[in-house]
């Protein structure tokens, strides 16, 4: 049986599609930037990537990213819930993998509600470490982080 994830698409979130992964996190009840952010970050930061993963020309995913030197920071990464579980999220992850190997990435950081049990097995799935905890991270509603790291 022919897996979805053959025939993903990983390229870069052009601007048109910005609204796209708005709606995504809606959808997903995440709110992470602004139209505006993500806007100025397409056009101007060096450091700031946004990759949608595509399926049948629908951007199912997307992975947020900023590289500072040999170290990796990934901001959000959000699947459409119907393509949960379809390794998507690894696919993206992978990618990324791939990305930060070409230009000489040496690790990979991330922060993660301690609720949220979905993302921390994905990670861990992907063989990310946690390293560290920080108090009331998060706001709305307040919560702690668990901070992972992945070795390249």
């Amino acid at each position: 049986m022919k897996k979805i994830i053959d025939d993903l698409i990983f390229r870069p979130l052009e601007e048109n599609e910005i609204n796209e992964i708005l709606e995504l996190e809606k959808s997903q009840s995440v709110h992470i930037l602004s139209k505006n952010i993500i806007s100025q970050e397409l056009k101007n930061s060096l450091n700031s990537k946004y990759f949608v993963a595509t399926y049948e020309s629908e951007i199912i995913a997307y992975i947020s990213i900023s590289v500072v030197l040999d170290i990796c920071d990934i901001s959000s990464i959000v699947v459409k819930k119907e393509y949960e579980k379809n390794g998507v999220g690894s696919y993206l992850l992978t990618k990324v993998f791939e990305k930060c190997k070409s230009i000489k990435v040496k690790k990979i950081l991330l922060e993660v509600r301690k609720s949220n049990e979905k993302a921390i097995k994905l990670y861990a799935k992907n063989n990310f470490t946690k390293i560290a905890e920080r108090k009331n991270y998060y706001t709305s509603p307040k919560e702690d982080a668990y901070i992972f790291e992945y070795r390249l």
